[in-house]
């Protein structure tokens, strides 16, 4: 045989392995696995890799000299440790006076009473720029904060009660595909259409069309400036990140906290290790707080995108009374007691009983208004339906990227990716310290102390070395931590489960069930077609008619 024919015979035999090969992952890990071996093929960059499985993580970035010069080697600026004027400064966890009022805010509300959790520490522009948090004054007049006064401020809390009475949403789920144009236009929507196939491009158009929330079956934005708990409406917990054009629904007991002291690493704040619900930075980033026009522009603008992780309910509503009605701070416990009127902290089976009385109205602004117990509108958030958040009954289609808490390490970092924020903050982020101490402790952390090879791993990623029994002073994601996912077992009882999955949160379980076993992030128009028949015939209709 030739040389040509060698090469010939060769080459065959090697496209044969290849397509072997691409057969064999395919069925050992399915279809949804193999699109994101091609997904990531064009991300093995940074801590990524072409062969990288659910299973490895992320590659920290290792601290170099450079990156704690005068080099221009790029470091996140939450991460460059303050300049103090004298070394006694230097020497002090919490040094006097590195706490301030946020300079866009002074002389315009009420002195801080505990500076450190109501200011920001260790940060000098935010002291002095009064464009902080934002990078321009084109942002920050796009972000301006609605003006409440004697005249709309109770049109607003006759809004929020209107609708509240309703006590839950509808659950139309796609409300912006039914009122969206269509020349064969029809109100008989089938239940069903089984093997009709949707063009997923021509869906798209209208995921971000035609969304009011103020005509919507919700109450309205900015219902959390009449109630900061129950009543506070869907919207209080959907948060902004500008730079990237990221709306992310934060859900009380699945890892807000941590995505708001990201959200602040984004500013470059250096205390952003600190609690961060009470910082003032966070609540210019609240689209409830928004004017109007503004809120309707990120609700219908495609380069905006949406995002949330969902957890499992029963999981979710045990990390809840484990933290807040049975944890280790009294004032919870005695906030739920004082609620429910209760003498005693409640049994995990009172607290479910308690919560399940459905009520049949109730009075707006009334702090006993929860006592009657429901999981509706009125619910504490840490424990209200994780589908009445950020508009999902309504508009799920809206969210472009829907993941599970159970693998938020890899989703998460996805996600980011996706949006533009891991190259330039995520895959930097360092969470140093976990600290117990005093309040105005916790509010005013500085940045770590960073070293030269100093490891780097990256936002809501696992260092190496941890392993499912260790926490290792890091954020174990899929158990949270109150360790409530191993505790299933310990506390519900088949009653308690029924109670829960088919009665208080069965729309919370319809999507759960859906997402639990995807490895990949999953589109709310994917879900919103798989949740509701008439979703999917409308969308069936105006794609395949246009």
């Amino acid at each position: 045989m030739n040389v040509a024919g060698t090469l010939k015979t060769t080459l065959s035999a090697l496209a044969v392995l290849v397509i072997v090969h691409a057969f064999v992952v395919f069925k050992l890990h399915g279809a949804s696995s193999f699109r994101r071996h091609e997904f990531l093929d064009h991300r093995h960059q940074d801590g990524y890799s072409a062969t990288k499985t659910s299973s490895q993580r992320f590659v920290p970035v290792v601290v170099q000299s450079e990156h704690l010069s005068s080099s221009p080697v790029y470091l996140p600026e939450a991460l460059r440790y303050p300049v103090y004027t004298n070394a006694s400064q230097a020497s002090q966890i919490n040094p006097k006076g590195s706490c301030c009022e946020m300079a866009s805010l002074k002389g315009k509300v009420p002195t801080p009473k505990i500076i450190q959790c109501d200011g920001i520490c260790h940060t000098e522009r935010a002291c002095k720029d009064p464009l902080y948090p934002f990078k321009s004054q084109e942002e920050a007049t796009f972000f301006r904060e609605k003006k409440w006064n004697a005249t709309n401020l109770p049109q607003l809390r006759i809004k929020c009660k209107e609708m509240n009475r309703l006590l839950h949403p509808p659950f139309r789920w796609c409300q912006q595909w039914m009122v969206a144009d269509s020349a064969n236009h029809t109100e008989n929507y089938v239940d069903t259409l089984k093997g009709e196939i949707i063009d997923q491009s021509k869906l798209e158009r209208h995921n971000h069309k035609n969304i009011d929330p103020l005509q919507a079956n919700l109450p309205p934005p900015g219902c959390s400036r009449t109630s900061e708990g129950g009543g506070s409406g869907p919207f209080q917990h959907l948060t902004l990140f500008p730079s990237a054009k990221l709306a992310f629904c934060g859900i009380p007991k699945i890892s807000i906290t941590q995505w708001l002291q990201f959200l602040r690493f984004t500013f470059g704040a250096k205390d952003y290790q600190s609690f961060p619900h009470a910082k003032p930075d966070i609540k210019l980033m609240r689209f409830d707080r928004l004017e109007e026009e503004s809120q309707v522009k990120i609700l219908n603008d495609p380069e905006w995108k949406f995002a949330v992780f969902l957890r499992n309910p029963a999981e979710r509503l045990l990390s809840a009374y484990l933290d807040k009605v049975n944890g280790k701070i009294s004032r919870d416990r005695d906030h739920f007691k004082f609620l429910y009127n209760m003498t005693h902290t409640p049994t995990f089976e009172q607290f479910v009983k308690a919560i399940a009385k459905n009520r049949t109205d109730f009075e707006l602004g009334s702090r006993t208004r929860e006592k009657l117990g429901g999981v509706d509108w009125l619910t504490d958030p840490h424990w209200r339906p994780q589908s009445f958040s950020c508009g999902i009954s309504e508009f799920l289609p809206r969210f472009s990227f829907v993941g599970s808490l159970d693998r938020i390490e890899e989703q998460a970092r996805v996600l980011l990716q996706e949006v533009g924020l891991w190259d330039t903050y995520g895959k930097y982020y360092h969470k140093a310290m976990k600290v117990d101490g005093t309040t105005g402790g916790i509010c005013s952390l500085p940045p770590p102390v960073l070293r030269v090879d100093d490891e780097l791993f990256g936002f809501l990623q696992l260092p190496r070395e941890t392993n499912d029994t260790e926490e290792g002073g890091y954020y174990r994601h899929s158990h949270h931590s109150t360790g409530s996912q191993s505790k299933l077992d310990e506390y519900y009882t088949p009653e308690l489960r029924s109670i829960v999955e088919e009665e208080l949160y069965r729309m919370d379980v319809k999507l759960w069930k859906m997402i639990e076993n995807e490895e990949d992030l999953i589109s709310g128009s994917e879900l919103a077609l798989k949740i509701s028949g008439q979703c999917k015939a409308r969308a069936f209709e105006f794609t395949t008619h246009e």
